[in-house]
């Protein structure tokens, strides 16, 4: 790509940031993106080359001295009073984000708050409407930048002048243009007005353009800028246009661009848990799969992907108490302590993205000078917000008169501690006032617990998204009296580790959460071994301790054999890796089986026909069938060979390409695949929206709407509908309800004339009394629930597993099975062709229809 050069456009909240400290951020930021696209590699080649960066700040424009330009006292923040015009923008834009439920709930809400009002009612009603959706103060975060962008369209000439500002910094090099929230509105003015990127003006050779945590798809800030048929005027065709967005930004809307616009290209992206409206998130990372395409999400079962993983080691051992003998057994059980550390956090049997990197000072501490050069050198304060940090502390503590902790080096003066002791608490701080989202500081000392009223005093100043992180944790070896013997913290960590190694305990997901950590240390704590362990931060609240039930980064799981091949959205109905382990790799030779085949490329007639309803238009398809006729494999070969992740495995690469053309499945055709099995209609319909959105159905909303919504937004934003499978409807607690109030309803819902959903149902039944009928014990009911599900999703002929094409397949099936080497070995395996049809085809004419019998006969 050659040298880039960059125009910036930042946005709201730097007002009283200065020039430098601005482009240095944005810089940073973008080097960084740089290098990891290239694999942590250094810039060297001329494509590795970190873009020319330009930032210029407009908002010193608005700055409220005898230079700024706005006649508004100042830019608004919390203590400045609304305006009427300005409650008005910011109540319709806070309407076009709500639902219709969630807008009825913000009509009846009191909005009475503690302490002195300072947002009027009628905003207040609503951000508490919204904060039901997306707590953790966001809304007032939305409506604090929603107050910003509405002095800039508010003052037509202000905005002029914005813009001429920006343009004095284009030339003819900038390539590429980026604007951030408020920014990327203004950079979208200056190509919609062609003030640049036009012929005769500035900025010729711009050929990306680059909106990130844009607030273009909130309605009411269209109609601000002219704006009224809900589309965004047209810019220069030849720019390339990429906007990216997190769904957690408030400012975005939870929505890209692409309703808005056909020119653009939406890239959603998770940002974290903190401030994901940052720049800084979003300029330095590459694109990235949205959040419920990847594996590592901070849900109940995936922990919040990190970057990095350090593990600082801090451990004094060198003192010169008592003998000789009593110094090495000092020194080795630290040794020995720092050892059970390791073996957990950067123990060879985690994988990559789960292993820490240790960091021990390059020589034995003597002083607090030789720390602090440690700490300078390790640079915690900054550590990146999607760094994980674990620091181990260890060695004697000391508690002089007074309230603080100390640790004492080999040249601390015990009577001296200010001066020659290192002060915990500090370290501590530091640690939990870095960016670094997810951090564990273990204090294993005497007197540690003592921390717990420090750390309460010292982090008073600790920013409030931080201080309400619930994954920020201080543990303690005890209370501020406990001396704990040598390994007595260390024995906790190493109970709990060996109890989740064990498999028969059941913790098999990649991390622990916290919630995890505190029920299996009170199974194994012993106290006549282990430390009576204190968690000094974060403080007790019930939201801290719903949010100890995600995983924490910080606690890769030593239990943990990742099994996992498809996304969360198809994992319930796709394959998993003992089924393919099982039924396709044989023990002795690590290779895929004769069964393999069969399963990616025979039963041609059902998986052509269920092709031809992927590629038509057709809303409903339903799978029926006997018992163990192949109706639930069929539609698991469909999920799975859909899945993006599965499609990229390169153990299974070799035999999805031997797949014939017409046999494939289109990678990403299904969007979801659900299990109806002992479902109500509400646990089905929460499944699905789980399943699509990646998020749980809100407390308090209506979940059929909200699914029904999401489909509708979908359909508008792609111009395509969902596609869902739902196997095991019969299984249901209510399969009635189930078809009558989940089903029919969504198969019916349209959008402008199309489809929002389509269904592909999995139900069995019984067939019309032929030769090939298996006992039933309830024909008329099985027979019952299929005409329903037929008549309430207006579906066509179902496509059955068990009609008279099933004899030939599974003839096709058993000789497959004969073929294989299974683990308990076949005598016909090595046998030629001609006998093994024989037996297949006596085999099939016995068990048809049922591919079970077929299996269990081979």
């Amino acid at each position: 790509m050659g040298q880039q050069y960059v125009l910036g456009v930042h946005g709201i909240g730097q007002g009283k940031t200065s020039q430098r400290e601005l482009t240095k951020s944005w810089r940073d930021a973008l080097d960084r993106g740089v290098k990891l696209l290239h694999g942590g590699a250094t810039p060297t080649a001329a494509s590795m080359l970190a873009p020319v960066l330009k930032v210029p700040h407009w908002s010193a424009l608005l700055a409220d001295d005898e230079g700024g330009l706005s006649t508004r006292e100042a830019f608004p923040d919390d203590a400045t009073p609304f305006t009427a015009d300005e409650e008005a923008f910011i109540v319709q834009a806070l309407d076009d984000l709500l639902t219709r439920q969630e807008r009825a709930y913000a009509a009846q809400v009191d909005p009475t708050t503690l302490g002195l009002p300072k947002v009027p009612p009628s905003i207040t009603r609503r951000a508490i409407a919204y904060d039901r959706r997306k707590p953790g103060g966001r809304a007032s975060k939305l409506i604090l930048s929603l107050r910003e962008v509405h002095t800039y369209l508010a003052e037509p000439d202000l905005a002029s002048l914005v813009r001429k500002h920006i343009l004095e910094s284009a030339d003819a090099h900038t390539t590429v243009l980026i604007g951030h929230s408020l920014g990327s509105v203004i950079a979208y003015d200056l190509l919609r007005h062609e003030e640049i990127a036009a012929r005769g003006t500035a900025g010729g050779a711009v050929h990306t353009f680059v909106t990130c945590g844009s607030p273009l798809a909130i309605p009411t800030v269209q109609r601000g800028m002219g704006i009224t048929d809900g589309r965004l005027t047209q810019i220069a065709p030849r720019l390339r246009w990429i906007n990216v967005f997190d769904p957690d930004d408030a400012v975005t809307g939870a929505a890209g661009l692409a309703l808005t616009t056909d020119q653009v290209r939406d890239v959603e992206v998770d940002n974290g848990r903190l401030d994901p409206h940052a720049a800084v998130k979003y300029l330095r990372y590459p694109p990235r799969r949205p959040r419920r395409h990847r594996h590592l999400v901070m849900t109940d079962e995936h922990a919040f992907a990190t970057s990095e993983r350090r593990l600082l080691v801090i451990a004094v051992s060198d003192y010169d108490d008592g003998t000789p003998a009593k110094r090495r057994a000092f020194r080795d059980g630290i040794d020995a302590q720092v050892a059970v550390v390791e073996d957990w956090w950067n123990s060879p049997h985690l994988d990559d993205q789960r292993r820490f990197e240790p960091s021990h000072p390059p020589k034995p501490l003597q002083s607090v000078h030789d720390l602090r050069t440690f700490l300078i050198d390790e640079n915690l304060i900054d550590a990146s917000d999607d760094e994980a940090l674990v620091i181990y502390l260890t060695g004697h503590g000391l508690a002089p008169a007074g309230p603080q902790h100390f640790l004492r080096l080999p040249d601390t003066h015990t009577d001296r501690p200010l001066a020659t002791a290192f002060p915990t608490a500090e370290l501590i701080a530091a640690a939990l006032d870095s960016p670094a989202e997810h951090v564990l500081v273990m204090v294993d000392s005497c007197f540690s617990g003592r921390l717990a009223e420090e750390l309460d005093r010292t982090l008073k100043p600790l920013h409030p998204d931080r201080h309400a992180l619930s994954s920020l944790v201080v543990l303690a070896a005890g209370n501020e009296d406990s001396t704990p013997r040598l390994r007595a913290f260390t024995a906790a960590l190493a109970a709990v580790h060996a109890h989740c190694a064990d498999e028969a305990n059941g913790y098999a997901r990649s991390h622990l959460s916290w919630e995890d950590f505190h029920t299996i240390l009170d199974t194994v704590w012993d106290p006549a071994q282990m430390a009576d362990l204190h968690v000094l931060w974060p403080p007790r609240s019930a939201s801290r301790r719903l949010a100890a039930r995600e995983l924490s980064p910080c606690l890769p799981n030593p239990g943990h054999t990742d099994t996992t091949l498809l996304e969360d959205a198809r994992s319930q109905l796709g394959w998993t890796r003992p089924d393919i382990d099982d039924y396709w790799i044989t023990r002795a030779s690590g290779q895929m089986s004769g069964d393999a085949g069969w399963y990616f490329t025979d039963r041609t007639a059902l998986v052509t026909r269920m092709n031809a309803f992927l590629a038509g238009s057709d809303s409903t398809l339903i799978v029926t069938g006997q018992a163990g006729t192949g109706k639930s494999a069929l539609l698991a070969r469909l999920v799975t060979l859909s899945d993006p992740r599965f499609c990229d495995n390169p153990a299974y690469r070799p035999y999805l390409e031997a797949i014939p053309e017409e046999l494939r499945v289109p990678i990403g055709a299904i969007d979801a695949a659900v299990l109806a099995r002992n479902t109500d209609p509400l646990e089905l319909s929460a499944a699905l929206y789980r399943a699509l959105t990646g998020q749980p159905v809100p407390a308090g909303t209506d979940t059929s709407e909200l699914l029904r919504g999401h489909a509708r937004t979908t359909l508008a934003r792609t111009g395509r509908p969902l596609t869902v499978v739902v196997d095991g409807i019969d299984e249901a607690r209510t399969p009635r309800r189930i078809i009558t109030d989940v089903l029919g309803p969504l198969a019916a819902l349209h959008s402008d004339g199309q489809n929002a959903v389509r269904l592909i149902l999995g139900i069995r039944s019984s067939p019309p009394p032929s030769r090939h009928t298996l006992p039933v014990r309830d024909t008329h009911a099985e027979r019952g629930l299929l005409d329903l599900l037929r008549q309430a999703t207006h579906a066509a002929a179902p496509l059955r597993t068990d009609d008279d094409s099933a004899q030939e397949d599974i003839a096709v099936y058993t000789a497959a099975l004969l073929h294989a080497e299974p683990a308990t070995g076949s005598r016909l395996a090595h046998r030629s062709d001609q006998p093994i049809a024989e037996v297949a085809a006596a085999i099939a004419q016995e068990v048809t229809p049922s591919f079970l019998d077929a299996r269990l006969a081979a």
